[in-house]
């Protein structure tokens, strides 16, 4: 994405909430790439997206655990007549699994810093774009400023 201007430092506090967007130049490398696939049930794709988030989230701090949620919202969109529910015995939640890891930290002074991912998961959004969501813990005087994260999701595309 040459070219983006990426966003400032956010300055957070406990119950953080980061929302960054594909479309609007706040994630770097992002790709996807759908792959043809026989099974489990009724699933014939598996598509895999990734990216690079860039929350750019400052503490400011040394003392405190800061927990929040980071949404990145990606450009594939998943819409009728494709299925993702009731594909595989049943399933009511879209069959994916989802992988972060720390891309870069700035740690602004001398000092231990924590970076924690409590939990990932991927849904698809009312508008039919998927979003991957990041439950994240920072401490220490530092910047997260890049997320890496993987999304791998199964369903049905109608012919």
């Amino acid at each position: 994405m040459g070219g983006c201007l990426f966003p400032d430092e956010v300055l957070v506090g406990t119950n953080f909430k980061i929302s960054l967007d594909v479309d609007q130049c706040e994630v770097e490398s992002h790709r996807f790439c759908e792959v043809p696939v026989s099974g489990p049930g009724l699933v014939n794709r598996l598509v895999i997206i990734t990216g690079i988030a860039v929350p750019a989230a400052d503490t400011q701090t040394f003392d405190d655990t800061f927990r929040g949620d980071i949404f990145v919202k990606t450009d594939f969109i998943l819409n009728p007549p494709d299925q993702w529910l009731n594909i595989v015995d049943g399933n009511t939640d879209l069959l994916q699994v989802t992988y972060v890891a720390l891309a870069d930290i700035n740690n602004e002074a001398e000092g231990n810093f924590i970076f924690a991912v409590d939990e990932t998961s991927t849904q698809r959004n009312v508008d039919g774009r998927i979003q991957v969501n990041i439950r994240a813990a920072v401490q220490g005087n530092v910047t997260l400023a890049r997320v890496a994260y993987q999304a791998n999701i199964l369903f049905h595309k109608a012919s």
